[in-house]
């Protein structure tokens, strides 16, 4: 699943920067990460709603099918008729028909469970949800982040009458702590995102 233009690339140095364009271009790739995700969503519904009436659709079948095979002409005598073979022969002929339709059924019903809804739902448990629990990490990192950089700027910059910032050591090693954190979530999102968006490239 595709967008029609195709997305800009996602720099891991723009993880240091994080500027507007950088925030511009994970805003287009969260776009695609919550329209893909409806739609796996909504696949993995739909198929298994297709799975489940398909299944009772080929238990009719079978049911019929048996209904055929076991069907006897009470025949008047002790021979029957030529129409009488004919139909029951025909009546046999149908049932063997109508069950090796089913065994196609069933093997394409497995093969729609194991290569088609299996990718999808590993899809998206394994890459889709990782990046959405990604998201999460990195709007509070951010928030925290610039919450902290707000405080800190306004106690570092100079106040009136004063000619130099009085800011403590122990104020400067959070700061680096909190900037070194808030990079290495960020540098993880991003790496999520163009997982999500190379898997969804090849697999779906």
């Amino acid at each position: 699943i595709q967008t029609k233009m195709g997305l800009p690339p996602l720099e891991y140095s723009d993880c240091f920067l994080d500027s507007p364009s950088f925030r511009e271009i994970i805003s287009l790739y969260e776009q695609e990460l919550e329209l893909n995700t409806r739609v796996v969503k909504n696949l993995v519904k739909e198929c298994n709603n297709m799975i489940q009436k398909t299944e009772e659709f080929s238990r009719v079948q079978q049911e019929f099918a048996r209904g055929l095979s076991q069907f006897r002409f009470q025949t008047i005598g002790t021979e029957k008729t030529e129409d009488e073979v004919l139909i029951a022969d025909s009546l046999q002929s149908f049932a063997r028909l109508f069950l090796s339709i089913e065994d196609y059924r069933q093997n394409m019903l497995m093969a729609i469970k194991v290569r088609l809804l299996k990718t999808l739902e590993n899809f998206r448990k394994e890459h889709m949800k990782k990046a959405i629990e990604e998201k999460r990490k990195f709007d509070d990192a951010s928030k925290k982040y610039y919450t902290f950089l707000n405080s800190y700027l306004t106690t570092k910059a100079p106040k009136k009458r004063d000619t130099t910032a009085v800011v403590s050591n122990t104020e400067k090693d959070q700061f680096e702590r909190e900037k070194a954190q808030f990079r290495q979530i960020s540098f993880d999102y991003v790496c999520r995102l163009q997982d999500v968006h190379a898997q969804s490239t090849m697999n779906l």
